[in-house]
């Protein structure tokens, strides 16, 4: 019987420090206080992810969790600034991120403080750890992280049970098409037809003057007066008729009186 529970607690002993050896992969929203986890028991909140980072987790120094994020490319600067850029998402065991139901990035990569298969060994700053592709390690189909957006695009994760780091390649946010703007149709102007009108040209025969020879024998013509002159000469003639016309009466009363007288004188 004494036999027995020694071989019992032989076997139990054996078992628990099998337990501890054997990595141990992430499982979904648990705290993972194990010897994987980069943060002991993970991190509740990102005051708390801050908190370990600069002051170590009580297991893990602060220094070998900032040089396994430094890998990740992650800086004390980008975690003392995860309070106004973390949003809450998750990380899938296919590689993606999510934020709601939108992928913000694929090709996950995590990484623990534990070897397990798949995994590829890296070093940085005196620090060892292992990373890989969430289907190496994820025992679930996605875990809860911190994802931390700039401007829309993807930056890096922390997955809240662990505290690993996650790095992945960002989903470029497309560019909204700007609606084209309709360019209006220009109003077309006539252009006025000029019509040539031909031009009849007359054509007038050039008439050259023949000099006028007078010979001896040539006799001036009188030309027709009919200017001015000649109607002041109609008149002076009308008025010289009309004087012979009064000369005439006044002498023949004249020439009566004669006569009167002289027969008076004969009697």
């Amino acid at each position: 019987m004494a036999i027995m529970k020694k071989i019992g607690r032989l076997v139990g002993a054996t078992v628990v420090v099998a337990s501890l050896a054997m990595p141990v992969a992430a499982s979904a929203e648990s705290q993972n206080c194990d010897a994987n986890a980069v943060v002991w028991c993970g991190a509740t909140s990102v005051g708390s992810l801050q908190h370990s980072y600069w002051h170590g987790d009580g297991h893990n120094s602060a220094a070998s969790i900032e040089h396994i994020y430094a890998w990740f490319g992650i800086t004390g600067s980008e975690v003392n600034g995860m309070s106004a850029t973390v949003v809450n998402g998750t990380v899938t065991k296919s590689g993606q991120v999510l934020v709601g139901n939108q992928v913000v990035a694929t090709g996950a990569i995590t990484g623990g403080r534990q070897n397990i298969a798949g995994s590829t060994k890296e070093s940085w700053g005196g620090t060892t750890f292992f990373v890989r592709k969430p289907s190496v390690s994820f025992l679930d189909n996605s875990l809860s992280a911190f994802v931390v957006m700039k401007n829309g695009q993807f930056q890096f994760a922390v997955i809240k049970a662990c505290g690993n780091a996650v790095k992945a390649t960002a989903v470029v946010k497309p560019t909204p098409t700007p609606t084209p703007v309709p360019t209006p149709t220009p109003t077309v102007v006539p252009t006025p037809t000029t019509i040539v009108v031909p031009q009849k040209v007359i054509i007038v025969p050039t008439v050259t003057p023949q000099p006028q020879v007078l010979s001896a024998t040539t006799v001036p013509q009188t030309l027709v007066q009919t200017g001015p002159e000649a109607a002041l000469g109609g008149a002076a003639g009308i008025a010289g008729l009309a004087y012979a016309g009064r000369a005439y009466l006044r002498s023949k009363k004249s020439l009566l009186g004669a006569l009167r007288k002289g027969n008076r004188d004969d009697q």
